[in-house]
């Protein structure tokens, strides 16, 4: 981590499975979870960065088990299997194309979800997506990422609130992730009937509308404050949508566009295409550098002046990252500065109120 001293302040317990994967995998530690996505989204807070990045590899742990030191793939060779990527297939959840500005937009539509099928499936899928997109730096910037629910449609599907309430909690204290968060709602033509719950237990129609909406309309931390959309009349949803940036080819069917759940699984294969030919890359390089040491004969001048200049490299790369950390909490530390002076004046002022306004008291 880029602050050893805020990762001292985490407690063992906190920062076990971190600590685990950074001594059997560092290489995977700094590629999936580079602690510049978190600083960032800490607003440059290390203390905090530390201790949701360690939250972050508790709940890999828990989520992959003995995969969770696995690439987060889809390609067959990764932590997911096959069944957490039939759930990617489906669209859950589903990845749409960025808005007009680049950002992430992603979709869970609650029709989407396979019956008889392991719920952690869903989780592993929706903490690949969260990998994923978090490796963008729009992804921690205020309203980063797109985040759309379909969660009222005229043929209703019943939603595990428990569940997503986890799911809910986890997204604001896990992920390096900003959402803009919408949900929208097509009520039914009529509310006639009733409605068996996740629990077994039957509910109105009418009741489990009111439950949902309420359920959605809480805040959830700072980043994550939810918009709630009703149609009334066709378009609504897609003018809103449109207004986030996104393009009508790229919204769904459901939402008034043209953009299918086919897409779906073709962003799938071509997401397992790329990997495979990123992990043949890397195969390749491995290959290629290990035959340039054979190449060099044991030549241990040669071989001791490569060592130097590699040396020079890393020493020249390690002194930039920590000029630019410092810089970091330099302006970090001007920044809280300028506040404290201001916050002393501001005392100082009401203070002078304070004693004047006693003052005119004894006075009168």
């Amino acid at each position: 981590f880029s602050s050893p001293q805020a990762m001292e302040h985490v407690p063992l317990d906190k920062k076990r499975e971190y600590l685990e994967a950074l001594q059997k995998v560092p290489s995977l530690v700094a590629t999936e979870s580079d602690p510049l996505q978190f600083i960032r989204y800490c607003d440059y807070n290390f203390w905090l960065a530390a201790e949701r990045m360690c939250n972050y590899w508790m709940y890999r742990r828990e989520l992959f088990q003995q995969r969770a030191h696995l690439p987060m793939t889809i390609d067959g060779t990764g932590a997911l299997d096959d069944t957490d990527v039939l759930y990617l297939s489906a669209g859950w959840p589903a990845l749409l194309p960025k808005t007009t500005c680049g950002r992430y937009v992603v979709l869970f539509d609650p029709s989407k979800q396979l019956n008889n099928v392991d719920r952690n499936c869903r989780r592993r899928a929706s903490f690949y997506c969260a990998n994923l997109i978090a490796k963008d730096e729009r992804a921690q910037t205020p309203k980063g990422v797109v985040f759309l629910v379909n969660l009222i449609q005229p043929r209703m599907h019943v939603i595990d609130l428990v569940f997503s309430e986890k799911g809910l909690s986890k997204v604001d204290s896990v992920f390096p992730i900003r959402f803009d968060a919408h949900f929208l709602c097509k009520l039914p033509k009529t509310m006639r009937g009733t409605i068996r719950e996740v629990s077994g237990g039957l509910v109105t129609k009418q009741a489990y509308i009111y439950k949902l909406i309420s359920f959605c309309s809480r805040p959830r931390g700072q980043h994550f404050q939810p918009v709630i959309h009703y149609e009334s009349e066709d378009g609504q949803f897609l003018r809103a949508l449109m207004g986030l940036g996104m393009r009508k080819e790229d919204i769904p069917k459901c939402f008034g566009g043209t953009w299918s759940f086919a897409q779906a699984r073709m962003w799938c294969k071509n997401q397992v295409k790329k990997e495979k030919e990123q992990r043949d890359s890397r195969k390749l390089r491995k290959r290629k550098k290990a035959e340039g040491n054979d190449n060099c004969g044991g030549g241990s001048k040669w071989t001791t002046q490569r060592q130097r200049t590699i040396n020079a490299i890393h020493s020249r790369k390690k002194r930039e990252r920590r000029r630019q950390e410092e810089e970091m909490v330099k302006q970090e530390s001007k920044k809280l500065a300028k506040t404290n002076a201001y916050l002393k004046e501001e005392n100082c002022r009401l203070q002078a109120l304070l004693e004047e306004a006693y003052h005119h008291t004894l006075a009168e």
